[in-house]
């Protein structure tokens, strides 16, 4: 029988499960009594995106906490692109440690995650020798599992053996595939919370932004009469900022703006379309750039490093 150590991989773990530890207690009440799991899954984020080495769950103090909370900051920072890095990292780290574990618990952990392999051997010869292949996907279940996966040679059914209906695949691909859908899971897992839902207890232990408002944007928004642009410019700056839809609706319908969802529409209709305010070369060509802030874009003064928050 397989025995997966749940300290090593802590997703294994619901936060229902977690929390049970607790005696009820809400998630935000065990984090806020245990401040400094707080502040190392911040350094944890920290150091992923300084590209700095970290410690595998399993070498942590409570991991199934710790791997929670880097979630819930992650998902209070909003920003996909740190998200992303991290959770790649954290996949990554995970693969590193099923490497080491026997065929009975890799294959277990495929299970668990979905993951429907099948031990079925086949071999061929090739230039350089033989190649055995020992494990076996459907190959309906393969194309679902790399669907996002198509432009990873990897992953290309080019480069597989398929027979009686089944993709052949070697140790590597699987543990390959099992990173990918571990990677899936987390990211499926982070999902927007406005600073607003947060208790004032736990709130400044989460905060991972300067939240410094550029002066320029700031001088826009004490402006009394704005044009058209300069609200095109605040609008796609609370965009960038994660601002809510209702922040910035109302911030439109107070400057006069007759169909402010139409406005704000035009910005967010199309998901592969990324809005990104003005520079400041183009700010200070508009005439809106009120100080010399050292930075390029607006958008530097408002995220800050996470290692100026601890």
């Amino acid at each position: 029988m397989a025995i997966v150590n749940t300290e090593a991989y802590p997703f294994r773990v619901s936060l229902e499960q977690v929390l049970s530890r607790y005696g009820g207690l809400s998630f935000y009440d065990v984090i806020s009594n245990n401040g400094d799991t707080i502040k190392e899954a911040k350094e944890r984020i920290n150091r992923i995106i300084k590209d700095e080495d970290i410690k595998h769950y399993k070498d942590t103090k409570n991991p199934q906490l710790l791997f929670y909370s880097v979630l819930l900051i992650l998902s209070v920072l909003g920003d996909k692109k740190i998200a992303e890095k991290v959770c790649r990292k954290e996949a990554e780290l995970f693969a590193e440690d099923l490497e080491k574990e026997d065929e009975e618990n890799l294959l277990e952990m495929a299970n668990f995650l979905g993951i429907k392999v099948e031990k079925k051997k086949i071999e061929y010869h090739v230039t350089k020798g033989k190649v055995v292949l020992n494990y076996a996907i459907y190959f309906i279940d393969y194309l679902r599992l790399t669907k996002n996966l198509r432009k990873n040679s990897k992953f290309s059914l080019s480069e597989r053996i398929i027979k009686d209906g089944y993709v052949f695949i070697d140790r590597k691909t699987l543990l390959n595939l099992i990173k990918e859908v571990i990677y899936e899971k987390m990211m499926s897992l982070v999902k927007p919370i406005p600073l607003s839902e947060i208790p004032d207890t736990i709130r400044d232990l989460l905060l991972l932004r300067k939240g410094v408002t550029p002066p320029c944007i700031s001088a826009l928004f004490k402006k009394d009469k704005k044009s058209e642009e300069e609200l095109k410019i605040l609008t796609v700056y609370m965009i960038d900022i994660g601002s809510s839809t209702d922040s910035i609706i109302t911030m439109l319908k107070n400057n006069g703006i007759q169909n402010p969802e139409d406005f704000l529409n035009h910005f967010i209709k199309d998901r592969k379309t990324r809005y990104i305010v003005y520079n400041c070369t183009q700010l200070k060509k508009m005439n809106l750039c009120v100080s010399e802030c050292g930075v390029k874009n607006p958008l530097q003064l408002y995220f800050g490093r996470l290692d100026n928050t601890s």
